[in-house]
Formats: structure tokens, C-alpha cells, sequence
């Protein structure tokens, strides 16, 4: 069995398209499944082709391609994860849970021999022909297959009648299951796919505008772009385009000196480019009246003075997060002086306030982040005396 499933592998390389050299064009990423040797454990009754993309070392640890043969015909012929690849199998977790919807979307265009399987290793724990699958049943698969010791499979299903009537085409049957499965593989691994690109966007904050506009600037350049909207006649479309699924945005940031530390008047100000203490000085009573706004603004969101602190940087840097630790509860504010010559609304420092509070909790721009920052501003706004704005 060992032999012809090894001239099998020889053929079924050769057969696949050029889309799967990562899986097949090195020695160490597919093989054959050893024979028992006496001694070494129950003699198996069904052997198997693994292969498995060259990121994984071994592919018996990663997610598998493969096609098995038993004594009753073909056992499996899909995406297999071993029990004993936890790490693996909780990035494929994460993976598809994080595409949820497109997973059960690619699901639902199987062929109805496909099947959604998870065993471990006393038990069947789910089992759902793919394309029967609904938004529950993916929910239930996807919070189980990162358990310990549990096998992951997702393939067709076939009968010792059907296997045997292959005889000849039973390399083109394989290949047109692991296209049909090629997407969903890819996803598991986090590589990317035509529908779901592994690259991360990101945002820039230090490359923006070389002119700093000032409150009044910022007004009116806001209310002209304002006006602009909605003043011509338009049409509603039919439909509107989305795409399903979570997204986050890599940060870009300036890189902060904070070698000079100085304090005045009981306040800790890190210098950094071209600042010295003379410039501090300079700027004593500027100092003091920013600190009473941000102050303002963390009161009304009950937070503790002490996570405010100041910087002499380039005016491209309005604020920045620092987190010293694993956790908020030592996280800082850095506000920036030179920045606040220009801007003194202080709904343009809360703004900036609740946007590092959003990323000191979840590192990425995204809808949670998002989501926090807007909570942030309507709980501060909702606090704050009208005096004070």
C-alpha cells in the first residue's frame, strides 16, 4: 500500500496547478505515512498523503492537504489539522473566526459530499455536510477545534463503491477536491487569497501636512468640505458593495526621544528633536494652561491626573500613548506643547485624548477602536460643565 500510495504522490505532484508549489515544490513539505514497525504501536488500517505549505517545518504539524486510503477505500481526501497541532490549530481558529461570514459563504458552494468534521479521540464531536451548514453550526465548530486533542477535517465523503469505480481517475479526483479547498486552506494559514488579503493596511501620522493649522484654519477648511456634501442631486443605488469580516490598521508613528526629562511646577516634560529647557521655560505659562484643559478633559472621564504628561516635540504629534507594562493600569498620555500653540479647542484635545485611549486598549486601528473613542468622546462630552467648553 506504502508503494503505490508513493507513485501516487509522484503523480498527484506533477498534477496539481502551479498555485500549490508551496506545498509541493520542496522535499520536506508532503510525504507518505510510515508503516507501523513492530512494537512501535496498533498497526494502522489506513495510510495516507500529507502535504502541507513549506511556513509549517513539519507538515504533520501543520494544516494538511491529504488523500487517505483504508481497507474499506478512501477515508479522508481534504483539509486534516492533528490533534496533537494545538498551535496550529488555534491560528487556523483565530483565522476563521475572524473571517467568519466569507468561511461559511465558501462553505455553503460545496459540493453536498463535502463534510465539516471534528473528532477527538474517544469521540465524534461535530459533524455537518458543508453546505448545510448555518451561522450556529460555524460558531460551534469554530469554539470546539481549539481544544485540546481534537482533530480538524473538512473534505469529501466517499463510499468503498465510489472509490473502487475511480480506478484511473483517481489523481484528477483528488486535485479537483484540493482546488475546490485551496481558498479555505489558505485562509487557515493566514496567507493570501483573492478575497482576503493577508497585508496589513496602515496609517501614517508624521507624513501628513507641513502647515499646522490653527482652530480658526481647521474651521473653516472643515465647513467647506462639509458644504460640499450632499449638494448636488444624487441617485440611490440598487445595492451597496461591503466586505465581510473584521479589519485593523497598522499604526505608523514619529519616534519619540524621551532621554531629557524635566519637571516644572510639579509637571513631568520630555524634550525631544530640537527642545531644550530653555524652550520649557519659554513656554511656563502656555504649560499651565494646558494642563488645566487636559485635566478638564481626563476629569470628566474619572480618569487620574498622573496619566497626563507633556512633550516639546515637532507640532506633526499632537499626542501618544506610552504603556510601560502588559495592561492600562501604567499606561501614560504624552500631550504635545508645541502642538497646543497652535490648537486650543479643547474638543481637538479630546479628540486626540480618546484616540490613544482607543489604541492603548486595542493597539490597531478597527472598529473597536473606533467604537471606544467614540464612546469616550460622548462620555466626556455628556460630563463636562458648559463653563468649561
Amino acid at each position: 500500500m506504502r508503494k503505490r500510495l508513493e507513485g501516487l504522490e509522484i503523480e498527484l505532484i506533477g498534477s496539481l496547478p502551479s498555485k500549490f508549489s508551496p506545498l509541493t515544490s520542496q522535499d520536506h513539505t508532503h510525504y507518505v505515512s510510515r508503516i507501523r514497525e513492530r512494537g512501535g504501536g496498533p498497526y494502522r488500517h489506513v495510510m495516507w498523503i500529507g502535504m502541507a505549505h513549506k511556513k509549517f517545518r513539519d507538515p504533520r504539524y501543520g494544516v494538511q492537504l491529504q488523500f487517505g486510503w483504508g481497507r474499506y477505500g478512501v477515508e479522508f481526501d481534504g483539509i486534516w489539522i492533528e490533534a496533537d497541532a494545538l498551535p496550529t490549530r488555534r491560528e487556523a481558529q483565530h483565522s476563521l473566526i475572524s473571517h467568519k461570514r466569507w468561511f461559511l459563504s465558501r462553505l455553503k458552494r460545496l459540493p453536498e459530499q463535502y463534510c465539516l468534521c471534528l473528532w477527538d479521540k474517544r469521540q465524534e464531536l461535530f459533524r455537518k455536510v458543508a453546505r448545510d451548514v448555518d451561522e450556529t453550526d460555524v460558531t460551534e465548530f469554530l469554539s470546539t477545534m481549539g481544544n485540546r486533542n481534537v482533530y480538524v477535517y473538512l473534505g469529501r465523503e466517499m463510499s468503498a463503491r465510489e472509490a473502487i469505480s475511480m480506478k484511473g481517475r483517481i489523481v484528477p479526483n483528488i486535485v479537483q477536491t484540493f482546488n475546490k479547498l485551496f481558498n479555505i486552506y489558505m485562509l487557515m494559514i493566514r496567507e493570501p487569497k483573492p478575497e482576503v488579503s493577508k497585508k496589513i493596511p496602515s496609517t501614517i501620522e508624521f507624513a501628513g501636512e507641513k502647515h499646522f493649522p490653527t482652530d480658526d484654519e481647521l474651521r473653516d477648511r472643515t465647513l467647506r468640505i462639509l458644504r460640499n456634501i450632499g449638494s448636488k442631486p444624487g441617485r440611490m443605488p440598487k445595492g451597496v458593495p461591503g466586505v465581510e469580516g473584521s479589519y485593523a490598521i497598522e499604526r505608523k508613528v514619529a519616534r519619540l526621544n524621551l532621554d531629557q526629562k524635566k519637571e516644572i511646577d510639579g509637571c513631568v516634560v520630555y524634550l525631544d528633536d530640537k527642545y531644550d529647557e530653555g524652550d520649557l521655560k519659554k513656554r511656563r505659562k502656555l504649560l499651565a494652561e494646558f494642563r488645566h484643559l487636559i485635566y478638564a478633559i481626563l476629569s470628566s472621564l474619572q480618569m487620574n491626573a498622573n496619566c497626563a504628561q507633556f512633550l516639546l516635540k515637532n507640532p506633526s504629534t499632537d499626542a501618544r500613548y506610552i504603556l510601560s507594562h502588559k495592561g492600562t493600569s501604567g499606561g501614560r498620555i504624552l500631550f504635545n506643547l508645541v502642538r497646543f500653540e497652535k490648537n486650543k479647542s479643547i474638543y481637538f484635545w479630546l479628540f486626540a485624548a480618546a484616540r490613544e485611549i482607543a489604541y492603548m486598549v486595542h493597539r490597531r486601528l478597527g472598529y473597536k477602536h473606533l467604537n471606544l473613542m467614540r464612546d469616550v468622546i460622548t462620555v466626556a462630552l455628556a460630563r463636562m460643565k458648559t463653563s468649561v467648553l
